[in-house]
């Protein structure tokens, strides 16, 4: 690159030995190195429409070519031209590098590489290169195509009525389209091309985790979505391919109908079982999904097919555990099926509610009680309309009458019992509004009573009643008498014994 050569410059004039006069001056020729570039230069990329709108038209990003066309060297300056001509003059570049599109098909533009120390340049020609992606069936030709809106179905062949994700899988043969897939809409598979499954469209597209076997693959949802990438890479043919690659998609679908059963779960029947004439019979609806009217029907009762429940609906007539079976509606081979156990309930055998302690006692009790010979019937009891228990026992109990509401908690049988708690007012207020203005045993109607005394607090009789009679209004003689305690005896007959009492009660005015 670098040499000296010399030159000699002689005039006219000579010396005393006759020779010219000569001076000699060395000259260095020195020849700068082109960059060392590749040329020509190619860049490749897929079409970025598909099917009908493939144009040959892709926006490369020259910038990014730039560490290739260079070799990866430092310090020079590369620009792009649409002609040689501009690149040699260094004019017009292009300024939209980073989304720059190629003309339809290929084009050719041309960088200018510039070592600006020297400044020697070289143009190399970069030939853009647009390649058609594969054009397999678009996915509105396999809904079309394919047959079945272009859905693969398959039959659950082990159900158990669980209506979860394990009663809606089965094992699909995937391939079993591919032929037609990637025939498209030509005579025959197009070359070069394969096929590969995937049930995510991001996997896909980075070719992550494909279905290992897609000739015998179980479905994890219902329906699923099924997405084939085809890639022309080359199969069946000398070469690599082109890598391009188009993704297309369709349906793996389970045909189990979803089922699952309502209606009343529980038959009303008296003592004997049978059911209440009065009652509605229970009603059993099986409610299947997807909706549709072409569904198969079969009821059994514990494990018993009924002849001729082949309704959507069955009117129960007994107890057990019902099941219904349903098929279809396209396959009737789909089959899905669900269970419900009917329990009985209704009216007692016998029943009662009865006043347990003494009249008078410091404290009364009321105990209710339903019996049935009928298993898993449960009664409830509520004192004046307070809240249901299934213990029939009413501690602390006023004085007075009361109602029981016995009934079966299901809706099928109550009955209301009144019970009188016979007991004295601790208390009365003879003021003449109406309310408690008299005194007199509660529940004295019931009570074999023979005389009623009524002392003051001297032990002056001041009334006798009259067991039938209103009571005492707190007047003696006609006059008022005055706040404060008065007493009483009487004498009754309980449990076949006689018996007396004797206390006291306040007048508050």
């Amino acid at each position: 690159p670098d040499q000296v050569i010399y030159m000699a410059v002689a005039n006219a004039n000579t010396d005393s030995y006759g020779n010219a006069c000569t001076t000699v001056r060395p000259i260095t020729l020195h020849v700068d190195l082109l960059p060392a570039v590749p040329n020509p230069y190619s860049l490749y990329a897929c079409d970025d429409d598909f099917f009908d709108e493939m144009d040959g038209i892709y926006p490369f990003d020259l910038d990014a070519a730039i560490p290739e066309i260079t070799s990866g060297v430092s310090g020079l300056e590369v620009t792009f031209h649409e002609t040689p001509s501009d690149a040699e003059a260094g004019i017009n570049p292009i300024t939209n590098t980073a989304t720059y599109e190629n003309s339809p098909g290929a084009d050719d533009v041309y960088a200018r590489v510039l070592d600006a120390s020297t400044g020697c340049y070289v143009i190399v020609q970069v030939t853009l290169h647009v390649d058609a992606n594969p054009t397999p069936l678009s996915n509105d030709d396999i809904i079309a195509q394919l047959g079945n809106n272009g859905v693969m179905e398959e039959c659950d062949g082990d159900v158990d009525g669980s209506g979860s994700i394990a009663e809606q899988v089965a094992t699909f043969d995937l391939t079993l389209w591919e032929t037609l897939i990637l025939t498209g809409n030509g005579p025959g598979v197009e070359s070069g091309v394969s096929a590969a499954y995937y049930t995510n469209y991001d996997e896909a597209v980075a070719q992550e985790n494909p279905i290992a076997t897609p000739d015998n693959f179980n479905n994890t949802s219902n329906p699923q979505t099924i997405y084939v990438r085809v890639t022309n890479d080359g199969t069946n043919i000398d070469g690599d391919g082109t890598g391009c690659y188009t993704i297309v998609e369709f349906q793996v679908y389970v045909p189990v109908p979803e089922v699952f059963i309502t209606g009343n779960q529980v038959l009303c029947v008296d003592e004997n079982g049978v059911p209440l004439a009065n009652a509605t019979l229970p009603v059993l609806t099986a409610n299947v999904t997807p909706v549709s009217a072409g569904y198969d029907y079969q009821w059994a009762l514990n494990g018993v097919n009924i002849p001729g429940a082949t309704n959507q609906t069955y009117t129960v007539t007994q107890a057990g555990e019902y099941t219904v079976t349903v098929s279809g509606p396209m396959d009737f081979d789909c089959i899905n099926y669900a269970s419900t156990t009917i329990e009985t309930s209704g009216m007692p055998a016998n029943y009662n509610a009865n006043v347990t302690t003494q009249a008078f006692a410091d404290s009364h009790q009321i105990v209710a009680e339903a019996t049935s010979s009928i298993p898993g019937i449960v009664f409830w009891y509520s004192l004046d309309g307070g809240e249901p228990t299934t213990n029939g026992t009413f501690n602390d109990v006023a004085p007075g009458l009361h109602y029981i509401t016995i009934t079966d908690g299901e809706g099928c049988w109550s009955d209301t019992i009144s019970v009188l708690v016979i007991d004295y007012p601790r208390f009365f207020t003879p003021n003449g509004d109406g309310v408690n203005d008299t005194w007199q045993i509660i529940g004295i109607r019931d009570l074999p009573i023979s005389i009623i005394y009524i002392f003051d607090r001297y032990g002056k009789l001041l009334k006798q009643l009259d067991p039938d009679g209103p009571g005492w209004n707190g007047n003696y003689n006609g006059s008022k008498m005055p706040a404060g305690d008065y007493w009483f005896k009487i004498e009754y007959v309980e449990d076949g014994a006689t018996k007396e009492l004797k206390t006291h009660f306040s007048i508050k005015r």
